[in-house]
């Protein structure tokens, strides 16, 4: 839905796919065989051993289609690291007791990552550490995006875009208006469309759908590593005010 609208295939047309940004997406373990992904440049990096849920992969799986697809990835010549952590949905957590977003975090600001891609909000879960993993980050001039959650509040605490200096996404209608799902407020930075219908190959290419910020989220990761690889002097902040500058309903 977002591949002509926002001008995806244009720009890859053009040569701009973010190719040399590392970007990493923090999120359950992306499924790298399905046919979408053939050929890109995908790491599935586990923080610890655990057990994944269906939804947990699936839900990783899309974030990344998004950046890197065949035929829709906003960023596809980007270079993705999947850092895999467990989420809410999986049960079977293995040894990742005490393993967080901010070992993620920090691990992808080590292995050189300038773009982060966060599809969690973080609730009132959100740790200290987290907090100084992304501010550690930011101060190094990588860009973190963060969805800003999907409860349809005003500036709720501890969500991950409510940190300083992160590009907080909310989801938007094909009209450019806030979602009513959306959280919004002081974390809210910029949005991206939130409502997607695609083939989903697993259930025989029939249409399926995915909303919320989470899906919002890469859309804006995948132009901000295309908007490095096209601008290379700019710095990480420059990038961010520019996108905010720029952004519209159009």
């Amino acid at each position: 839905d977002y591949v002509g609208p926002l001008g995806v295939d244009k720009e890859a047309a053009a040569g701009y796919t973010g190719e040399g940004v590392n970007i990493a997406v923090i999120d359950g373990p992306a499924d790298t065989t399905v046919p979408e992904l053939a050929g890109a440049d995908i790491t599935v990096k586990p923080m610890c051993d655990f057990t994944a849920s269906p939804d947990s992969r699936s839900h990783a799986t899309g974030m990344v289609s998004i950046l890197a697809a065949r035929g829709y990835g906003v960023a596809r010549g980007a270079r993705i690291t999947n850092y895999s952590i467990p989420a809410r949905s999986d049960t079977d957590k293995g040894d990742c007791s005490g393993i967080g977003i901010d070992d993620a975090i920090s691990a992808a600001v080590a292995d050189g990552a300038r773009v982060i891609s966060i599809s969690r909000g973080g609730g009132s879960n959100i740790t200290d550490g987290e907090r100084q993993a992304i501010a550690g980050a930011v101060a190094r001039g990588v860009v973190v995006v963060a969805g800003t959650g999907n409860d349809g509040a005003q500036d709720p605490a501890g969500f991950f875009a409510s940190v300083n200096g992160t590009v907080g996404v909310g989801a938007s209608d094909s009209a450019g208006r806030i979602q009513s799902y959306s959280n919004y407020g002081r974390g809210l930075a910029v949005l991206a469309p939130g409502d997607l219908d695609y083939h989903d190959l697993g259930n025989g290419g029939q249409v399926a759908t995915a909303s919320g910020t989470s899906v919002s989220t890469p859309i804006v990761a995948g132009f901000v590593a295309v908007a490095m690889q096209r601008w290379p002097q700019a710095t990480g902040n420059q990038i961010v005010q520019t996108l905010v500058a720029t952004a519209t309903t159009g």
